[in-house]
């Protein structure tokens, strides 16, 4: 896994906007503000052998890795707004895999 940028951390204030901050002919603004209660990392890898195609996998260290079930992802998309069509058309829009981190603002933890 790649070096992944150390932005969130645990205790930092997340700002929920409505429209893309850094274009303002959307008229974005702020509506809520949370509180970074943890991170974990993700990996998604195409695999022939998963129903939709993919396997997730999280690590709360990004060493020890889990394997989601099939209803662990469903409710990872889920709790992300999404289906789980759209979860993987949203995180592999560039590549076949994508690695990065589920930054929480509640307790849940999928690696657990």
């Amino acid at each position: 896994m790649g070096a992944l940028h150390n932005r969130w951390k645990s205790g930092r204030t997340i700002d929920f906007w409505l429209g893309n901050p850094r274009n303002v002919k959307s008229k974005p603004y702020t509506f809520n503000k949370g509180l970074c209660d943890g991170i974990e990392y993700i990996a998604i890898i195409r695999s022939a052998q998963h129903k939709v195609g993919y396997t997730i996998t999280v690590s709360q260290d990004g060493q020890n890795w889990k394997l989601l079930t099939s209803e662990e992802a469903r409710l990872l998309a889920h709790n992300d707004g999404l289906s789980q069509a759209e979860f993987y058309n949203w995180f592999l829009t560039d590549s076949e895999n994508f690695f990065g981190k589920i930054i929480h603002w509640t307790q849940h933890r999928y690696s657990s």
